[in-house]
């Protein structure tokens, strides 16, 4: 005769198959959320870019940004002045130290006071959680940006030629 409930050895055994599907589901949540971040800092990049280039046409001005660890800031360069609201940070509302940055930009990144680009340069961000890795080109003089999927890792100098058209954008 058995009584009502389950015995101690279905109890574990459904415990270890939640544990594991927890286990699972937290994982492809991580993963989830590197991509994600990649995705959030490549975008800011190209914002930066164009908050730069609207500083140069609303001022009337030649203005430059700088592309530092955390992000795009004014930078005084020769010709121009620093671009007025185009600080962009990178990782807003993100741990430092996520996601990872290289760039091509030799210095500040300059427009003219039309908008057009003086100065181009390739910028990837990648992180450890994920193998994406995405890409943003500036290309002078017309300064087209443009974002992509890099292919390749995280390189101290990437090349505009691996940054590759990605229809998921």
């Amino acid at each position: 005769m058995r009584s009502e409930g389950f015995t101690l050895a279905e109890l574990l055994v459904s415990v270890a198959v939640i544990g594991m599907m927890a286990v699972l589901g937290l994982d492809g949540g991580s993963d989830q959320l590197t991509r994600m971040q990649v995705e959030a800092a490549a975008r800011r990049l190209a914002v930066g870019l164009e908050r730069g280039r609207d500083a140069a046409e609303r001022t009337g001005q030649g203005c430059a940004l700088a592309l530092g660890p955390d992000g795009w800031r004014g930078a005084p360069a020769p010709g121009a002045i620093p671009c007025e609201g185009a600080d962009t940070p990178l990782t807003e509302g993100l741990l430092p130290g996520d996601v990872v940055l290289a760039s091509s930009f030799a210095g500040p990144s300059r427009f003219t006071a039309n908008g057009l680009a003086i100065d181009g340069g390739t910028a990837v961000v990648g992180h450890a959680g994920t193998e994406l890795v995405r890409c943003v080109v500036l290309s002078a003089p017309l300064g087209v940006i443009r974002v992509g999927r890099y292919a390749g890792a995280v390189v101290p100098r990437p090349l505009p030629e691996k940054c590759l058209p990605d229809s998921s954008l």
